[in-house]
């Protein structure tokens, strides 16, 4: 009772923000000063982890970004005008992957970007007939916490 408890008062947080769901290849992405704050949150995601996988270049990142033909879904978390966070996903068949995500600390701890993003991708995912929702290995006790199978 207590974890449901625990998750229920963190996904409140999502009531004070709003939740932008942007396709790559979106003229958005066409702005620098945009791309450059997206990466600069991925790299605060990076710079903070444990495990590293290779550090995407901001070029990288920006031909993702810009690539509508690739299916990509990013999710955009907004309290006001500020940008806490995203993931970058992409759907593949039957699935949701969540490949990239940037975070704008301390924001992102206070508003449970973590917890809300997972949920919001979940209902993502079910609300446009998606059977899986593929989230990678890291963090696997918070992931675990959450329901997800290894």
């Amino acid at each position: 009772h207590s974890r449901r408890r625990n998750i229920r008062r963190k996904l409140r947080s999502r009531e004070a923000m709003r939740v932008e769901i942007l396709e790559t290849g979106d003229p958005r992405f066409n702005d620098e000063a945009w791309l450059a704050q997206l990466y600069a949150l991925y790299r605060a995601v990076y710079d903070q982890s444990e495990i590293h996988f290779d550090l995407l270049t901001p070029e990288f990142f920006s031909g993702v970004l810009k690539d509508a033909a690739s299916n990509g879904r990013v999710f955009c978390y907004w309290h006001c005008d500020e940008l806490l966070g995203y993931n970058l996903c992409y759907v593949q068949g039957d699935k949701l992957l969540d490949k990239y995500i940037g975070l704008n600390y301390p924001l992102a701890l206070e508003f449970n970007l973590y917890f809300v993003s997972w949920f919001v991708n979940l209902e993502y995912a079910l609300s446009h007939g998606l059977k899986f929702y593929v989230a990678g290995w890291t963090d696997p006790q918070v992931k675990a916490s959450l329901g997800a199978d290894f």
